[in-house]
């Protein structure tokens, strides 16, 4: 069951914007205003009109009369229960307001898309939007342009997102927070009216925790304050606490009569009110076993229900859609990100490969053209594959300035660097040394390349010369 939200009091304290000219914008934000209070009782004449007002506001750039055009377009697709059109038109306010820098219409326009997310089961996207219009609210009250009765609307939509979510504390809370601002207004009949709906309010709250007496008390005093305001959905909701409250007496044929007359009424009610009226009148006649009045209502109510069901399909299929493209965009991007840095590896691995293997082509035409190799060249070989510990005490004494001089270009050279910078030294082939050393051929040219570097070896020069003349 959901509070009343009149969207007429969002319009209060709205201030008139003065254009050139000046007759025909004052007359086309009479109209809009009008036509707001004539939703309540004609929805789809209300509906069209909006469309025309919005049609000519933008032909002479009337910025409040065609954001009021749209706030009635926002409660007609409401009360249509479609909720898809409803989202797209209040995004369409919200960002228009927010262009025309208008926060009092921003909040209007947060109102509507929280009211879309939640009827379709989103509280924590719709409780996003609630935050932010509020923010708005205070943003507004601050330029003057909202009273405490736009606050007092926020006031309500917190009550109904926290009665969405069961936590009746925060809901009550929510709502006696309401009646402290309206009675904040200096006396008025607007504030007369106000409480009114305060009181209808106040009902349905003690309703939802069964403080019965409660609900009953301040929806009759709801009711007596009605001064022929015309607002249908307080008069509904009143009827139906009554009714409840006769269903919680167990006197279901007073709870019926309050129920029919609810059904009577001609306006606009929230989708939600109107399946809980169909499932007290289903419970009340079947307790009087009226099977046959049990299953008229039944119907109904399936109907309604299958009207919900597609609109939130809808809603739901199209928010899905839309966040599939942003999801494949970044996809994409990721995709095309992964593609270029493969292939830039790619780039790179082909030419350090290529670099290698030239590399590798150079020492073996500098070793065929220098095969004289001293006799303690052979010994040291011979250690090598023999994999003798001595190999590198008798290489120091057969060099004993290599390794310090290898220190003096890099004093970080490793033992394993120093070893296979021997056998450079040696001019032992690639292969030959990964024979020696159990490794892959690629592994010593790899070796030999970061050797290459950190000894700083010219890239025109030939490893095995530069050690040769080392």
């Amino acid at each position: 069951m959901k509070y009343i939200f009149s969207v007429l009091f969002f319009l209060l304290g709205i201030h008139v914007l003065i254009s050139q000219d000046a007759s025909r914008y004052n007359d086309l934000l009479q109209q809009a205003e009008e036509n707001v209070r004539l939703m309540a009782s004609d929805l789809e004449g209300g509906f069209e009109k909006s469309k025309r007002i919005e049609k000519e506001a933008q032909r002479i750039n009337a910025k409040e009369p065609e954001l009021l055009a749209l706030v009635g377009q926002c409660i007609y697709y409401k009360a249509n229960i479609d909720f898809e059109n409803l989202k797209s038109v209040a995004n369409t306010l919200f960002t228009k307001a927010k262009l025309y820098e208008m926060s009092d219409f921003q909040a209007i326009g947060k109102y509507y898309l929280f009211e879309a997310y939640l009827f379709n089961g989103l509280p924590d996207i719709a409780f996003i939007h609630l935050e932010e219009g509020m923010k708005h609210v205070q943003q507004a009250a601050q330029e003057g342009k909202a009273t405490l009765s736009m606050k007092n609307n926020y006031y309500i939509a917190y009550s109904n997102y926290y009665l969405e979510n069961k936590d009746f504390e925060n809901q009550l809370k929510y709502i006696k927070l309401s009646g402290d601002l309206i009675e904040e207004m200096p006396e008025s009949e607007k504030k007369h009216e106000l409480m009114y709906l305060y009181y209808s309010n106040l009902a349905q709250a003690y309703n939802e925790i069964n403080q019965l007496d409660s609900a009953r008390f301040y929806s009759q005093l709801s009711n007596a304050m009605d001064n022929g305001y015309n607002k249908g959905q307080v008069q509904f909701m009143n009827l139906m606490i009554l009714g409840e409250a006769s269903m919680k007496s167990e006197d279901y044929a007073e709870a019926i009569s309050y129920f029919e007359k609810a059904e009577e009424i001609d306006a606009s009610f929230n989708h939600i009110n109107v399946l809980k009226l169909y499932d007290n009148m289903i419970e009340a006649y079947q307790k009087l076993n009226l099977t046959d009045s049990a299953q008229s209502y039944q119907y109904k109510k399936d109907l309604l229900n299958l009207n919900i069901s597609e609109n939130q399909n809808k809603f739901l299929r199209n928010l899905l859609d839309s966040e599939n493209a942003k999801t494949n965009e970044i996809y994409l991007y990721l995709l095309l990100v992964i593609v270029v840095a493969l292939g830039v590896f790619i780039y790179i691995g082909i030419r350090k490969k290529k670099i290698l293997l030239a590399q590798e082509k150079v020492s073996e035409q500098y070793l065929e053209n220098n095969q004289k190799i001293a006799k303690d060249h052979h010994r040291l070989i011979d250690l090598v594959k023999e994999n003798n510990l001595a190999f590198m005490k008798y290489f120091e004494e057969v060099y004993p300035d290599f390794i310090p001089k290898l220190q003096e270009i890099n004093p970080k050279i490793s033992h394993s660097d120093a070893e296979f910078c021997a056998l450079l030294k040696l001019r032992m082939p690639t292969k030959e040394i990964a024979q020696c050393k159990f490794i892959a051929p690629k592994t010593v040219q790899n070796k030999r390349h970061l050797i290459r570097k950190k000894l700083n070896i010219p890239k025109d020069m030939d490893t095995y010369q530069w050690f040769e003349d080392f």
